[in-house]
């Protein structure tokens, strides 16, 4: 992908979004670094962590990178294997593109900033459906004592929660909805729209 801009799921090359809502998110794969909270702003420093691909010429599979819970243990495909080719192994197309998202402190915004460009296909849209939201909501109101470990790995009770959708297979991802339900003022994931 070289086109400057993409959109606000997809930002690409040296572009800068202004949101003027908190919780914008970014389709990319990414995991955080690094965070810089000052006075009155805070800031996440985020890696894009790429793509698989499937290894078949001409195939257009993609699936997002899942991060391991354990440090240094590597990445993985979400999905296992491509539907058409089964057979065929799935290739890490690895991204040198670093985001740094920005939020006042006190203020409903968001200002992302992305930097290089992605080398790699578009990952499937990260954000999950209302479904596997309220599924999502559903296990919490349940096991409010489970944390993003416990529910990305599972246990004997409860399947991991990236089986609910693809976009629940990234520990960041389930860290931010876990907080967001969690919060001393929850409001629901899904949007009465």
């Amino acid at each position: 992908m070289t086109k400057d801009e993409g959109n606000d799921d997809y930002p690409n090359g040296n572009v800068t979004i202004q949101n003027n809502y908190w919780n914008q998110k970014i389709s990319w794969c990414t995991d955080s670094y690094s965070t810089h909270t000052s006075k009155n702003t805070k800031k996440m420093y985020k890696k894009c962590l790429g793509v698989f691909a499937c290894s078949e010429l001409d195939c257009n599979f993609v699936s997002q990178v899942k991060t391991n819970v354990k440090k240094n243990c590597g990445f993985h495909p979400l999905k296992t294997a491509c539907k058409s080719h089964p057979d065929r192994n799935l290739k890490h197309i690895l991204c040198q593109a670093k985001i740094v998202m920005t939020s006042p402190i006190g203020k409903q915004c968001v200002v992302i900033k992305n930097n290089r460009y992605h080398s790699h296909p578009l990952p499937p849209k990260i954000q999950p459906a209302a479904k596997a939201l309220k599924q999502f909501e559903d296990i919490l109101k349940n096991a409010p004592e489970a944390t993003p470990l416990h529910l990305s790995v599972g246990n004997k009770m409860q399947s991991p929660v990236s089986e609910l959708g693809e976009s629940l297979g990234n520990i960041d991802q389930v860290r931010y909805y876990s907080r967001h339900v969690c919060s001393e003022k929850p409001q629901s994931l899904i949007s009465e729209s």
